[in-house]
């Protein structure tokens, strides 16, 4: 199995019973490890907290190869109606590819507020991936993680989920991007963008992306410096990221 070392095949629910609910979902190729110390964080601040593995993740790249986009969104839909059974206020967390599946939740339901972190929604590699891609991946349908990174930071990059990137994978997120886009202007609820300077994975066009596209009046963006593209889960910075969602939530609770 290609895995890393950041690899977390179980999923996390804290404080269940608390009333106002946060919905947390990780990136692309990744796993709940990316956000499972947000989620037990959030949980004993009085929230009731949930993340589960997507379909394709936590399990194969060749699964994960796959999975189509629609598997995402509805799974998302899933969860968040599910908690919104028990929770009288819902908020949504995400993380890069869970960043745009979070949007996509914030512009379907009528949720109390989205918060994204190195959300991507336009490629580093953009002509690469939206152009060449979909014809190259049923050629060579993985890639190593580790090859494709140009670090801005002199840190080396931390690889989380499969070691490998899924090219069809990567693909159906081609597919999933536009639509999200196009859903953006629905979206009214508080919003908030974090991001890091040195991110090479979720450059800062995605976050013009997002301020740009939403109909929110409620839009707050904060930049960090020395966290990497994992920016719930990476050390540098980490209390000072989740104060900062906490500060969101408890403002609009």
């Amino acid at each position: 199995m290609c895995t890393t070392e950041h690899f977390d095949t179980k999923s996390y629910e804290y404080n269940s019973e608390s009333k106002i609910g946060c919905y947390l979902i990780h990136g692309f190729s990744s796993t709940t490890c990316e956000v499972r110390d947000l989620a037990k964080f959030l949980g004993k601040n009085g929230y009731h907290t949930k993340a589960d593995n997507l379909p394709g993740h936590a399990t194969t790249v060749e699964d994960c190869n796959n999975t189509k986009y629609t598997e995402w969104l509805e799974f998302v839909e899933q969860g968040l109606a599910e908690m919104s059974v028990t929770c009288d206020k819902i908020f949504v967390i995400g993380m890069s590819m869970g960043g745009a599946l979070a949007l996509h939740l914030a512009s379907m339901f009528p949720i109390d507020g989205v918060v994204t972190g190195a959300a991507v929604l336009r490629f580093k590699k953009h002509f690469k991936l939206t152009y060449l891609n979909p014809l190259v991946c049923y050629f060579i349908p993985k890639r190593d993680k580790i090859k494709q990174h140009n670090m801005i930071s002199e840190r080396p990059p931390l690889i989380y989920g499969y070691s490998k990137y899924p090219m069809k994978g990567v693909n159906e997120f081609r597919k999933m991007i536009p639509i999200i886009k196009n859903e953006l202007p629905k979206i009214k609820c508080p919003v908030l963008i974090q991001y890091s300077e040195v991110d090479d994975t979720a450059r800062k066009i995605n976050v013009e992306i997002i301020k740009n596209g939403v109909a929110s009046k409620d839009v707050s963006i904060i930049e960090y410096h020395k966290v990497s593209h994992h920016i719930y889960d990476d050390k540098p910075e980490h209390e000072q990221i989740f104060a900062d969602v906490l500060q969101f939530l408890n403002l609009n609770r």
